[in-house]
């Protein structure tokens, strides 16, 4: 009160004021001091002055000054952080390694000065501290916990990062809850584009939702897209927060990463037996958080933990077989079966579920047998619980003849697969996708039975319902159409084979991209039925396939596509990753002698024998 009468009622000349770190709103606008008067009240405000106010929320800064604009003060550029770096830790300092120091510590001034402090009194260079920075999480929170002195300051005026952050952190607390608890809650998410779908309550008002995210948004915490649908966090807010939460909040670091399970069980698009638009890009979202969460490392265990995990697993495990990572989902979906059996027991329908899809992957992996053997423990259970004409029963009974059809037992499948078709007509309907699934791998039966005009007839009467029902683009009738074209190529039909084959190549690339393992599926068979045409040009045209293309980060751990893979290298295919001239042969081109030719006309024949590409490569 007497500094503010002095300048606005005696003091005659110009001056500055600089009011710092105005961070909590209670405390400045709201909490009265001795005087009864809030923080607020008692700036002076005259023509003749100027005020000067620092805060980290934008919120505060707005209200502090309106009508005027806040002066958002910007990151350090490169130049800035080195000068501020190099200002504080005297020596010869390579520019790369400045640079790299920079960049691990988002070029925050704090961050920097701290560490140069750290470096100045364990005489560490920029290496050595980096080394130990990025040992661990533990090891970066006690570094970011490192207190030191600057500015000449007082003994009591020690700062580390951690503590800076804490300030923020606890007054988000008093003034929104729920922006701290989103803050919590996103700690145990990756840190980069995480869905508001997974931070927003089952019932949240939309409005509480967005206000709590304006909180930390204000506060700088995390930065929105421009649609307000993902959000990321700084590398150093997290690990600061995970602190916070260790420190200050004991107990709840298990509370919020049981949440981001939740939610992420809750949310991850479930199993389909035909991808989406939306199931693929849901799953992109949500594949690197659930990741994440999938290793973190509960301090303490019970059923509601291990059966959200379990939950999440079986979900991811189906994405991830639909991206062809074929291996990493078999292990998934064996570690969701296995907790499920444990807390629930084989005859809960969550277990048979998991069951269920784990005896539809194991043929797609070599694993015929085995799936055959669960396939079969998993129909008797479901017949005795869900009764023998319940969707999911007649699901299995058609999964398990498609076991046996990848085993070889084609009449058993052709029976089982005739059963589950009939018995899907009555209880589902003629024209329910599974009823139509049933069709499909059906007509896949007969083809291997050699008895194409059938097979012929019932895919295309399966496309031409789906084509009605879901559009002619829906991914779910690919596998019918690459199917056709394979049927049509048995009967002699090549021109009518490879338009469809064609027509399938485009859709598949619009659909999962050019290197997904289906894509790649249906180019390894028409280039194949190009060479019984002897269409060498055109084999030539396609041969640039992968050019410009991502690596084929798949094929160590999918078998289908090291095969596809090792057929399209004999026609030198060159996918992205291999070295120039690198291919499993010593390559094709218009002047390879017979023998060549000879060899890969032989390698094709051993592939339909053993393999029977109708089905090894192609996922139904």
């Amino acid at each position: 009160m007497l500094v503010q009468n002095w300048l606005e009622n005696r003091h005659e000349g110009r001056w500055l004021m600089v009011v710092d770190n105005i961070d909590d709103t209670e405390v400045f606008f709201k909490e009265p001091m001795t005087n009864q008067k809030t923080v607020s009240q008692c700036i002076p405000r005259t023509w003749k002055g100027s005020l000067l106010f620092t805060t980290r929320s934008r919120d505060i800064a707005i209200d502090l000054i309106l009508p005027a604009q806040p002066i958002p003060v910007p990151v350090l550029t490169k130049s800035e952080g080195a000068e501020l770096l190099r200002s504080r830790l005297p020596g010869n300092h390579s520019e790369e390694h400045i640079i790299e120091l920079l960049e691990e510590l988002e070029y925050i001034p704090l961050a920097i000065t701290q560490a140069a402090a750290f470096m100045s009194k364990r005489r560490r260079t920029i290496p050595q501290y980096l080394d130990l920075y990025r040992k661990s999480d533990s090891a970066r929170v006690r570094m970011l916990s490192y207190e030191f002195s600057d500015h000449g300051r007082q003994y009591n005026s020690m700062e580390s990062v951690a503590k800076t952050w804490t300030i923020s952190f606890e007054s988000i607390r008093r003034g929104n809850p729920r922006s701290a608890d989103l803050l919590s809650l996103m700690c145990y998410f990756d840190r980069h584009a995480v869905p508001a779908a997974l931070l927003a309550g089952e019932d949240e008002d939309e409005l509480d939702f967005e206000d709590a995210v304006a909180v930390l948004c204000a506060f700088s915490l995390i930065e929105s897209d421009e649609a307000g649908t993902s959000f990321d966090m700084h590398n150093l807010v997290q690990l600061a927060t995970k602190l916070w939460l260790i420190d200050e909040n004991k107990g709840e670091e298990d509370k919020w990463a049981f949440e981001a399970l939740k939610s992420l069980a809750r949310n991850f698009p479930a199993p389909l037996h035909h991808t989406t638009p939306e199931y693929w890009q849901l799953g992109r979202d949500f594949l690197p958080h659930a990741q994440l969460i999938l290793a973190h490392p509960f301090k303490t265990q019970g059923d509601q933990i291990e059966l959200a995990r379990a939950t999440l697993l079986f979900s991811v495990s189906r994405y991830l077989h639909w991206r062809g990572a074929v291996m990493d989902a078999k292990v998934k979906n064996e570690e969701s079966l296995s907790i499920r059996e444990r807390i629930l027991g084989e005859k809960h329908t969550d277990t048979l579920r998991s069951m269920g899809q784990l005896a539809w992957m194991y043929p797609w992996i070599s694993m015929e047998q085995e799936g055959v053997n669960l396939g079969q423990r998993c129909l008797e259970l479901r017949r005795e619980v869900l009764g023998p004409e319940h969707p999911e029963t007649l699901d299995g009974l058609s999964d398990l003849a498609m076991a046996y059809q990848m085993q070889g037992s084609l009449l058993i499948s052709e029976e089982m697969q005739r059963q589950a078709y009939e018995a899907s007509q009555r209880v589902n309907g003629p024209e329910h996708l599974d009823t139509l699934n049933c069709l499909s791998h059906l007509a896949s039966v007969l083809d291997d039975l050699g008895r194409y005009k059938e097979a012929e007839a019932e895919l295309r009467k399966v496309i031409r319902i789906k084509s009605r029902v879901l559009g002619e683009e829906s991914s779910s009738i690919l596998s019918e159409m690459h199917n056709l074209a394979f049927t049509l190529e048995h009967q002699g039909r090549h021109k009518e084979s490879e338009e469809v084959y064609r027509q399938v190549l485009a859709l598949k690339t619009k659909i999962y991209g050019k290197t997904h393992v289906e894509t790649v599926t249906t180019l390894v068979n028409l280039v194949l039925l190009l060479q019984d045409q002897m269409k060498y040009f055109d084999i030539q045209e396609l041969s640039g396939w992968f050019s410009g293309e991502a690596e084929l980060v798949q094929e160590n751990e999918n078998p289908r596509l090291r095969q596809a893979m090792r057929i399209l290298r004999s026609f030198s295919f060159r996918p992205p990753g291999d070295a120039a001239g690198e291919s499993s042969d010593s390559g094709y081109s218009d002047d390879k002698g017979e023998e060549k030719l000879a060899a890969v006309a032989e390698e094709k024949e051993d592939l339909k024998r053993e393999e029977n590409p109708n089905k090894v490569l192609e996922v139904a």
